[in-house]
């Protein structure tokens, strides 16, 4: 059977450079304290994140 509408080294791709965020959610459950307020930068943030 092969699976035509997923790319399997984009997959392993992903979860490669996924593997460092894991671990930073492992070690860190709370999260972490964002020091700096910049409106601007946190929508920009936001819009990459959902789009």
């Amino acid at each position: 059977m092969q699976i035509e509408w997923i790319n399997i080294y984009g997959l392993a791709f992903v979860m490669i450079i996924m593997i460092q965020n894991i671990i930073f959610a492992i070690r860190n459950k709370d999260g972490f304290d964002n020091l700096w307020v910049n409106k601007p930068v946190e929508a920009v943030e936001q819009i990459g994140r959902f789009c």
